[in-house]
């Protein structure tokens, strides 16, 4: 009933004028049929009162005073005075917009997105394992959901599909999965003589390689409350209808909490701008079989919900950001140092958290650079702005990957871009797609070199490839700060893979771990054998399978020519020249970051001569 009640209101003000005008047969007449057919219309749209003006509300209620104004008019035959009526309401409106623009309020669009915490990229920068690195697209998730609805003999695609607005990505027992709703097909036949959901699909967000898994609920365990359910039933609708018609809904998804059962979990906003500038409030759990619903504000969101901020208001609120943080004028006029984000591409951070991250470039079509990289905490809105000093933008790294002549040969796409921290190098790790959308290879791309794209069939030989690239440019890798090891053994095992030609070294004892590399790292590594000495440099990540970014076989002495003993004395000039300048800006950043009290006492410390 409580779209009658709105309607009832609406109609009731919308008659106001004839009234005042003791025109109480029009007023009647206008009344009655306005009432239902707003009754329906409300209904129909799910309408709500978010906003100055009520949402739907204010507009036809300046509707229904120009239909007023219409009818006098036609009575007295002569201009009416109730033209007032909607004249003021429209005048009240554009007056509302107005202040309510960028060019009046730039401070506060621009002040929207939160505070926001400042850092340059570094190696404690999203410090993820390749092991946890996502191969899985929001877009192979849906492909293979779409490919498993069937279970135990029974097609259920004839009656229901993949609701792939509200596909999430989640973390789930410390797997991460892409959690995939099922709705009813667009068909009022289906929804009465189905009943319930039967479940939903849990997609591998990890390994495209793991079998999706169709969980089917039990007898009456079914979602009764979907987006694509009629009448009461609907999601939205039941719940404007229960207490939340004057709150912004948006978002809708299905997250699993850790007793395996699954919520629909909404965003909740409100407009603090006038008409704009979305706030999120926090979110409402609704129980998908009961429909019972509990809102929660940010901060006491269960530790299970994964999102919170819906994609749209992240990117929104990061281009008011970029092109007003300097003023309107600025945005149009002067145009200093403006910055737009790219699509937010979602990542599990090193704590656990799930992260929008959003890349920085400039608002100019001719600039592709990659300016920063910014990391939005899903859960609580908190907003992280790494510098990185250079790079690629997402959309030049994709083109540089679909240049690649194996990706272009064999007609594949890139999808979902995510950036990570790989052996100390800023990194883009893609999935191949083909026209199916089945994932057929992986692709690294270094940021800062977008020229290098290592392409394997799986991560593995990905990562294989990008070793070698790294045994290129040894410095280079070295120079992003990654600690590296050398170590010297006798060789006890060495083996080439036939499929992707790295070369793997296993010590004869003491040293746990087997050692990497392509031949490009040393011409040593194709001639030597068990029982020869070597010298390698790794970069200690811990693995059980490490990469080797330099080589030298002790019982194989190679004459230099003086062309290439100069070449390395420069290469180790050069990389202990950038050394000093890397320990010289990281003393300059500790001390800045020290309080007057901490730099009183340490200069205290420091001899005057």
């Amino acid at each position: 009933m409580t779209y009658f009640f709105m309607a009832l209101i609406c109609a009731g003000l919308g008659i106001i004028p004839l009234l005042l005008k003791r025109q109480f047969a029009w007023a009647a007449g206008v009344f009655v049929p306005a009432q239902l057919l707003l009754w329906f219309v409300f209904w129909l749209t799910t309408a709500s009162t978010v906003g100055p003006t009520f949402g739907l509300c204010g507009f036809f209620v300046l509707i229904l005073w120009c239909i007023s104004a219409g009818i006098d008019f036609a009575s007295n035959e002569g201009l009416s005075v109730l033209i007032a009526f909607p004249a003021g309401l429209l005048i009240v409106a554009l007056v509302m917009v107005f202040f309510g623009s960028t060019m009046l309020r730039s401070d506060e669009y621009a002040a929207i997105v939160g505070p926001m915490q400042t850092r340059t990229w570094s190696q404690d920068i999203q410090p993820t394992n390749p092991q946890h690195i996502r191969l899985s697209s929001q877009e192979n998730a849906i492909y293979q959901a779409k490919n498993h609805l069937t279970l135990n003999g029974r097609n259920y695609g004839s009656q229901f599909e993949v609701l792939e607005s509200a596909v999430t990505l989640q973390k789930v027992n410390g797997e991460y999965w892409y959690v995939v709703p099922l709705d009813y097909r667009d068909s009022y036949s289906v929804w009465s003589s189905a009943g319930a959901v039967p479940g939903y699909i849990m997609v591998s967000a990890e390994d495209d390689e793991v079998e999706p898994k169709f969980v089917v609920l039990g007898d009456g365990e079914g979602f009764k409350y979907t987006p694509g359910a009629f009448f009461g039933h609907n999601l939205e609708r039941h719940l404007r209808e229960n207490g939340y018609l004057s709150v912004g809904l948006k978002d809708y998804t299905l997250e699993v909490d850790e007793h395996g059962k699954a919520w629909w979990v909404v965003t909740t906003y409100q407009p603090t701008i006038v008409f704009d500038g979305e706030k999120v409030t926090g979110v409402v759990i609704v129980d998908p079989v009961t429909g019972a619903a509990k809102p929660y504000p940010l901060g006491s969101v269960p530790s299970w919900v994964d999102r919170v901020m819906p994609k749209d208001n992240v990117k929104q609120n990061l281009k008011w950001w970029g092109e007003l943080k300097g003023g309107w004028w600025n945005s149009w006029w002067g145009t200093l140092s403006l910055l737009e984000p790219e699509d937010p591409i979602m990542v599990y951070g090193s704590d656990g958290d799930l992260y929008w991250v959003v890349s920085m470039t400039s608002t100019s079509q001719k600039d592709t650079s990659l300016f920063a990289m910014v990391y939005v905490n899903s859960r609580t809105g908190k907003t992280t702005y790494y510098l990185t000093n250079g790079g690629s933008t997402n959309s030049a790294i994709e083109n540089a990957v679909l240049n690649n002549k194996d990706v272009s040969y064999k007609k594949l796409h890139p999808v979902h871009p995510q950036i990570y921290n790989l052996y100390g190098n800023m990194v883009s790790v893609m999935p191949l797609l083909n026209d199916s959308h089945a994932r057929q290879g992986v692709a690294i791309v270094n940021v800062l070199e977008i020229q290098k794209v290592a392409i394997g069939n799986d991560l593995t030989e990905a990562l294989g490839v990008y070793q070698g690239m790294m045994g290129k440019r040894a410095l280079a890798a070295l120079e992003k700060g990654t600690d590296m090891k050398t170590v010297q053994f006798i060789v006890g095992r060495i083996h080439q893979d036939a499929k992707d030609g790295n070369f793997y070294i296993y010590p004869k004892a003491g040293i746990p771990h087997l050692f990497t590399c392509t031949r490009v790292v040393s011409p040593k590594i194709e001639n030597t054998d068990s029982g020869d000495v070597v010298t390698i440099g790794y970069y200690d990540t811990g693995e059980s399978v490490l990469p080797i970014v330099s080589f030298d076989n002790q019982s194989i002495q190679l004459k230099q020519t003086e062309n290439e003993r100069k070449l390395n004395e420069r290469i180790r000039k050069n990389y202990n020249e950038q050394r000093v300048l890397r320990d010289s800006s990281t003393v300059n950043q500790r001390f800045n970051r020290l309080t007057p009290e901490q730099r009183e006492r340490l200069m205290k410390t420091i001899p005057a001569n």
